[in-house]
């Protein structure tokens, strides 16, 4: 069976076939986690995110700890049958020379699953972290140019009253009264805005909502903080 295939080879796991094997199963053999698991978690290189089965199935047997995973019944690998073709038998062939001894090359294996269970958890970590981030608030910083009717308008009534337009999101700053021409004036204010929550469009329409005092209103300035 293909569960046999990866319990005996040495060489780097095919994670699409161990992809679509664990589809319709949670562990490599039988129904609770064994050491069948681990050894062929050992031969996993570079990125699984891929493939969903694999991952879900690499994150659960990570999540139990050292002293959990050694407790585990040992499942052996089945011998290789007589008919197994010869590309099963290539399969077993040390991919790192005849030079590296048994004891070497388990500490290289036990050396790569811990680099590999870290970039694991890794990924957990920031999977969980990216979910806990508040997203940033966009905010934008405007002066707005407000036209009375005449130069008889009340100015200091007409900022009172600009100033009471209170909304989620907006921020009145500095008022000042600067002429225009002939001894007109108008009102130039500023203020913040969080764009996802005020639109100017809005901001306009509550301002010459004023229509006693206001004639118009338009941005002199707009900054995104």
């Amino acid at each position: 069976s293909l569960s046999e295939c990866f319990l005996r080879t040495t060489m780097a796991c095919d994670l699409k076939a161990l992809n679509h094997e664990l589809s319709t199963k949670s562990y490599i053999v039988g129904f609770q986690p064994t050491h069948a698991d681990l050894r062929v978690l050992k031969t996993i290189q570079g990125d699984a995110s891929a493939f969903p089965h694999v991952m879900r199935w690499m994150n659960h047997i990570l999540s139990f700890s050292p002293a959990e995973q050694a407790s585990w019944p040992r499942e052996e690998a089945p011998a290789a049958t007589a008919t197994a073709p010869a590309k099963a038998a290539e399969d077993d062939l040390d991919l790192f020379g005849e030079s590296e001894t048994a004891e070497e090359k388990e500490a290289r294996e036990e050396r790569e699953f811990e680099a590999r269970a870290k970039a694991a958890q890794a990924r957990i970590d920031a999977r969980k972290a990216a979910a806990g981030k508040v997203p940033e608030v966009q905010k934008s910083m405007l002066v707005l140019d407000v036209k009375p009717w005449d130069d008889e308008t009340d100015l200091k009534e007409m900022e009172r009253r600009i100033l009471e337009i209170q909304m989620p999101g907006l921020t009145w700053g500095k008022a000042e009264a600067k002429e225009i021409a002939y001894g007109m004036k108008k009102l130039c204010i500023g203020c913040v805005i969080e764009d996802d929550r005020v639109s100017t469009d809005l901001l306009e329409e509550r301002v010459t909502a004023i229509e006693d005092l206001v004639q118009s209103m338009d941005i002199a300035s707009f900054n995104k903080l």
